[in-house]
């Protein structure tokens, strides 16, 4: 829940000290109010800040992990290559001899 204090009393008296009329800045202050369960704090977007590079660190580490499979996986497969390539010659040289 939001903890953001709005005193729409003072408000509206701000409002009617600057020129409007009393019903509707008592409106507009009380409109405002009801819109307070949308705003965010300091306190919300910090803690949001916490999360989003939370979420980035976990990202980091998956794709460092990714990356360190695909070299395993691509060491492999050369390996295999080799492994081929040398059997073929092997049985190129028993053929012709």
């Amino acid at each position: 829940m939001n903890k953001f204090a709005y005193d729409t009393l003072g408000a509206s008296r701000d409002l009617e000290a600057a020129g409007m009329e009393r019903r509707q800045a008592e409106a507009v202050a009380i409109a405002i109010a009801r819109r307070e369960g949308n705003l965010a704090t300091k306190s919300d977007l910090n803690l949001l800040r916490t999360e989003v590079k939370f979420d980035i660190s976990k990202v980091k580490f998956d794709i460092t992990e990714i990356r360190l499979d695909m070299k395993a996986q691509f060491r492999w497969v050369i390996s295999m290559q080799v492994v081929v390539a040398f059997a073929v010659i092997t049985l190129v040289y028993a053929i012709v001899q």
